[in-house]
């Protein structure tokens, strides 16, 4: 039985196995932001009210214009509100009322950075349009860590359709780092969109093939949504549980991972990526090249 192989966008191909230790569940726990966000340099209470102090002070200097210092704050806000959290056991944070507070003050600040953030974006389109440089060669710019921490706030406080915005954005901006797509799946699996999370989770694990976590999601979600049972395998002498490439459902999501991906390269205005990325999904997995009839990279990159 073949398994299921990721390929990283460099096309080199590896066989994505869970790794050893990992242990099949029944439930999908979705989490409220993403994983070593909490309170990554183990700060005091103090050391996180000076952090705040000195933050709140350099948005003052630059007079509430600085989408940086805005951020630093928001951020500050959130580590707050997480030291105040409470944890389950396994440890994922559960708001307090107490912490609630802190995440609705992380997202108010960093809103405010996203404000001067599109605007800087805009006044660099407008300088590249003065340049002569065509409109659809500009690629949007911004700080990506604005939008992870404002879907990370918005996660906390349980607004998962203003997180997965933020997390979009941060994707449209930075559309090969994992943590966006891991951010989206977390919300998707917070509202009950098993089917959208298994195919971010795909994405995730195409643009990196060691992050475990999203393995160990994929198997947890299949149980829920695979009907014909055959999306996790057990192999002889290999314990652990893999993902079946010959079954239906995760040849479809495996596509239409490689569809999204191509469209999200194209928004970004990275059409090399997309077409490489299309051509390993049309030649090495056969994906029905219906899937990509929306997604037509532009002819100057366009393989001959």
């Amino acid at each position: 039985m073949k398994l299921f192989a990721a390929v990283i966008l460099s096309a080199v191909a590896v066989m994505l196995l869970a790794p050893e230790g990992f242990t099949q569940s029944n439930t999908v726990t979705p989490s409220n932001g993403l994983a070593g966000t909490e309170n990554p340099a183990g700060l005091k209470s103090q050391e996180i009210d000076g952090m705040i102090a000195e933050d709140e002070k350099s948005v003052e200097i630059y007079g509430g214009k600085s989408p940086t210092a805005l951020f630093q704050l928001g951020k500050s806000y959130r580590i707050k509100g997480d030291s105040l959290a409470q944890r389950n056991a396994d440890g994922k944070l559960i708001p307090s009322p107490a912490s609630r507070e802190w995440y609705q003050k992380s997202a108010s600040t960093l809103e405010r950075a996203v404000v001067l953030d599109r605007e800087s974006n805009q006044d660099n389109r407008n300088n590249e349009l003065k340049r002569g440089r065509p409109p659809q060669d500009i690629p949007d710019i911004g700080n990506d860590k604005i939008y992870r921490d404002l879907g990370l706030a918005h996660a906390r406080l349980g607004n998962h359709a203003k997180a997965l915005e933020a997390y979009q954005y941060m994707r449209h901006l930075l559309p090969t780092h994992p943590d966006a797509y891991l951010g989206l799946s977390s919300a998707y699996i917070a509202t009950g969109r098993q089917e959208d999370a298994a195919i971010t989770l795909m994405q995730v694990l195409l643009l990196d093939s060691n992050q475990q976590d999203a393995l160990q999601l994929l198997v947890d979600i299949y149980p829920g949504i695979d009907r014909e049972g055959c999306a996790i395998i057990r192999v002889p002498n290999r314990p652990m549980p893999q993902l079946n490439a010959e079954c239906g459902i995760v040849k479809t999501h495996l596509c239409k991972a490689y569809a999204g991906l191509v469209r999200i390269y194209i928004e970004a205005k990275q059409t090399a990526q997309a077409e490489q990325t299309r051509t390993i999904a049309l030649t090495l997995y056969k994906c029905p090249p219906n899937d990509f009839a929306t997604n037509a990279v532009p002819a100057a990159v366009e393989t001959k």
